[in-house]
């Protein structure tokens, strides 16, 4: 997907550097159903095909952040283009980060994970190195599961 979700900014670091995707291990049981019926609302939209049983609990992958957006303009009573990150059916804000050259893994890494964004292993940099050749200045993951 093209935009990820989030109640915050990325840091300004973070802007223009590959992050490693986790996972989640469990969502919260209040957002399982609105998960479900955001993913559901997407894929009807655009055709993407999503695993029935998706994995938890790893490094799934790995993204540049390319930059943020927030809520659209229309709603300050200014017209927003059609092609704008906004009009992304994966984005329901308030900030979404704009992804591009999504990779994944071929063989996810088992891990907790962690609030925010954490600093990946020298162990886990080097399991998604080996698999996709090059990490890409990653030094960070961040956390999956807050809705879509």
């Amino acid at each position: 997907k093209e935009i990820e979700n989030r109640p915050w900014p990325p840091y300004d670091p973070v802007i223009g550097t590959v992050i490693a995707v986790h996972a989640t291990l469990d969502v919260p049981r209040e957002q399982r159903a609105e998960n479900a019926r955001r993913v559901a609302e997407v894929v009807a939209k655009t055709g993407v095909k999503v695993p029935e049983e998706p994995v938890r609990g790893a490094i799934i992958g790995v993204v540049r952040v390319t930059g943020y957006v927030v809520k659209p303009a229309d709603i300050l009573g200014e017209p927003v283009p059609d092609s704008h990150p906004t009009r992304s059916p994966w984005f329901s804000g308030p900030c979404g980060w704009i992804l591009e050259g999504a990779r994944r893994l071929p063989r996810p890494i088992p891990c907790e994970g962690g609030q925010k964004l954490w600093r990946l292993t020298d162990e886990q940099r080097a399991d998604i190195t080996a698999q996709l050749g090059d990490d890409g200045n990653m030094t960070v993951s961040v956390e999956k599961g807050a809705p879509a």
